[in-house]
């Protein structure tokens, strides 16, 4: 019955309710609580009930737009492994690539998945250009989505405040955070919700004090960084966050000596940063929460004896401070 799981839920967030609060207060977490945490959740309740209007004729020019993307993605395949190639085909794309002498060794014996190719891709420009075709099909997917899940000129989504071990906002039916490149199409009232890599490397910039990195930003950055193109912003706050150099690697479709290179000198240039960092791993580790504007954020696993996870907690303390 449902009557009966619904008595359940409330009876058991009512016995929950004196513990939690006394865990809360204890952190001084009380009023952070009632003023943000709830007051978000009241408006993140309001989205979902009311709808949040979207742009269709804008959703379907974006759709449009990704589909020429998806089009030319899947012809710098063909151009590699032939016009009659299946770029949707697992079973052919194994097959064409064993046929590479230069990853056919490597790749033999292995399932082929998205962190495969991306490992690849610096030896072989047929899995590069694999790569890029499933990242421009993944952001036509999501653009699609949204429009099936559209009616009347809104969505409804499913917000969670929990998903995200940081606190980012997320969402399901539709994911309306999944790629920014919806965001155009989005009411900007939930504008601030999606990651951005201008706002997170203004805020590192405020919270350091590092005025290179505040003077770059303004008027360019070095040629040293040509080689990232116009992917310098996620680059670095990609290492600042703590992304180690394989996952670098695949994600910027980089050849690893050449993400320790670019580390090494990003690292160099933007010191007081890096040094900032450095200062927010040691005080998460001394007080076991990291505090900014009257907010504090705690995480498990900044107390752990295994030196992965306590690394992986520094690093979440990052991301919850820079939001990104």
């Amino acid at each position: 019955m449902v009557w009966h799981y619904a008595c359940e839920d409330a009876d058991t967030t009512f016995r929950l309710f004196g513990v939690l609060s006394k865990e809360l207060e204890i952190r001084g977490l009380q009023s952070q609580f009632e003023s943000r945490t709830m007051t978000l959740a009241l408006q993140l309740g309001s989205w979902e009930f009311e709808g949040i209007p979207v742009g269709e004729q804008r959703l379907h020019a974006l759709r449009t737009g990704a589909s020429k993307q998806v089009d030319t993605a899947r012809e710098a395949v063909q151009s590699h492994l032939g016009k009659g190639f299946n770029v949707d085909s697992n079973q052919e794309i194994q097959a064409a690539l064993l046929a590479d002498e230069n990853i056919a060794d490597f790749f033999r014996g292995k399932r082929l998945t998205n962190n495969l190719l991306e490992d690849l891709s610096g030896a072989s420009e047929a899995a590069r250009a694999l790569v890029i075709y499933r990242r421009e099909k993944y952001v036509l997917q999501q653009i699609e989505e949204l429009i099936e899940q559209s009616q009347n000129g809104k969505v409804h989504p499913v917000f969670s405040q929990i998903s995200s071990r940081f606190g980012q906002i997320t969402a399901r039916k539709p994911n309306l955070f999944a790629t920014n490149v919806v965001r155009e199409a989005v009411d900007k009232s939930v504008w601030h919700l999606y990651s951005d890599a201008m706002r997170s490397l203004q805020a590192l910039v405020t919270l350091s004090g590092d005025e290179i990195l505040s003077t770059d930003l303004i008027e360019g950055y070095p040629a040293d960084f040509a080689i990232l193109e116009e992917n310098v912003d996620r680059f670095l706050l990609s290492l600042v966050v703590g992304n180690s150099n394989s996952k670098l690697a695949r994600q910027f479709l980089l050849e690893q000596p050449v993400v320790a290179d670019l580390r090494h000198r990003i690292s160099v240039r933007y010191r007081r940063a890096f040094q900032w960092v450095d200062g927010v791993h040691t005080d998460a580790i001394k007080y076991g929460f990291i505090e900014n504007e009257g907010r504090r954020f705690f995480v498990a696993g900044l107390g752990s004896s295994d030196l992965y996870k306590r690394q992986q907690a520094m690093n979440l303390c990052v991301k919850w401070l820079l939001q990104y």
